[in-house]
């Protein structure tokens, strides 16, 4: 359990980055609203797996998909096992960049790049000052939840 809420003393200063990026993310969501296209051409997958996961079943399982089941498995992907496994063989800093990048990859969304690099750059640092994920997925979760009611307003 300590490795899902972390250990250890936190401090107030470490949580501004997180903050920020929720509303940046909020920030981006509503200007993306603003240029969608009426016809979903330009999906990326994300935007399909909330429409499919609307379609099937309505609002609530694309909440629930998008903002507690992406959040728990990316982040134990990537911050746990990627990121935990890389720092026993290179530095902190070589394997946060590493598994920000694969991560970006891996999310195919050109339009949100920099943000993407920045959100996983400071989930790795957040799981490292935690020692534990619980912050960086409810960050996630945040992030996905803003993205979800963007995507529907």
């Amino acid at each position: 359990m300590r490795e899902w809420i972390g250990s250890g003393p936190w401090k107030w200063w470490w949580f501004v980055a997180p903050i920020v990026l929720l509303a940046v993310a909020h920030s981006m969501n509503n200007a993306w609203i603003n240029t969608r296209p009426a016809d979903y051409a330009t999906l990326d997958w994300t935007a399909e797996l909330v429409t499919g996961a609307k379609s099937i079943g309505g609002v609530p399982l694309a909440v629930f998909l998008i903002c507690v089941a992406v959040p728990l498995i990316e982040e134990f992907v990537f911050r746990a096992c990627l990121l935990g496994g890389l720092t026993r063989h290179i530095s902190f800093g070589w394997a946060n960049i590493v598994q920000a990048v694969i991560f970006v990859a891996l999310h195919q969304n050109s339009r949100a790049f920099a943000f993407l690099v920045t959100f996983a750059l400071v989930q790795g640092w957040m799981t490292r000052k935690t020692r534990g994920l619980g912050i960086p997925i409810l960050t996630h979760a945040g992030v996905n939840e803003m993205y979800v009611w963007a995507f529907y307003a």
